[in-house]
């Protein structure tokens, strides 16, 4: 998947009422959001609440991502660690 297909897609789930989009979202990012979660040490059993946790503040905060400013990756990864450090 080429950087201009992942900004389509985000350009996609912006519109939350594009379930598709966001099931191709969730499936494409789910394993890098539990690997950043297993990287902070967060214990099996609540890897899935807090990837859950991840997908809620994503769908309510993506307008304020700006690509100018990080790649996407790296502000996924801050709201991965946002949400285990206020977990």
């Amino acid at each position: 998947m080429s950087n201009l297909t992942r900004v389509t897609l985000l350009q996609k789930v912006a519109d939350p009422a594009n379930t598709e989009a966001w099931e191709e979202f969730e499936s494409y990012y789910r394993k890098f959001i539990f690997y950043i979660i297993h990287q902070l040490e967060v214990p099996k059993h609540d890897c899935d609440d807090l990837a859950q946790e991840v997908l809620i503040r994503l769908a309510k905060n993506l307008d304020k991502y700006d690509r100018t400013r990080a790649g996407f990756r790296t502000w996924l990864s801050t709201i991965c660690r946002n949400c285990v450090y206020t977990y």
